[in-house]
């Protein structure tokens, strides 16, 4: 069960799944298509950018903005979420913000399992100050 209560996730404990992160990427250097039932393939190949930006696929950490639901589905993102699939094979570390309270209940129930990815229900802005969020 999973409540979401300010802006961070709230839980019962979590048994977290750990990532090996080296051998998240197959034999051809590339981490595999989805397999999961409903999954989209993947439009971005994070490890093109390696090693000229990303010297180790397994040790990643992202900020997130406007993360939805964090599953890469068509019914979470349309096109897809370039992180969920590094960040639950290779063990990605990192920050995932989703300010609309609904959809950030989801992503804190499917990121809870990976503890290295925090969900907080906020937003980005160019203005300092706070704001109100429903």
């Amino acid at each position: 069960i999973v409540k979401c209560a300010s802006m961070e996730c709230k839980a019962v404990p979590r048994v977290p799944i750990v990532a090996s992160g080296a051998g998240c990427l197959n034999a051809s250097g590339q981490l595999p298509e989805p397999a999961k039932r409903g999954s989209l393939p993947l439009f971005i190949r994070w490890e093109r950018y390696s090693p000229k930006y990303i010297h180790n696929i397994s040790d990643v950490f992202f900020v997130q903005v406007g993360a939805h639901c964090g599953t890469n589905t068509r019914r979470c993102a349309v096109g897809g979420d370039p992180i969920w699939e590094y960040a639950t094979a290779c063990g990605w570390q990192g920050v995932a913000l989703e300010p609309y309270t609904p959809v950030f209940e989801r992503l804190c129930k499917h990121y809870w399992p990976w503890p290295k990815v925090r969900p907080l229900r906020a937003a980005a802005s160019r203005s300092t100050g706070v704001g109100l969020m429903q």
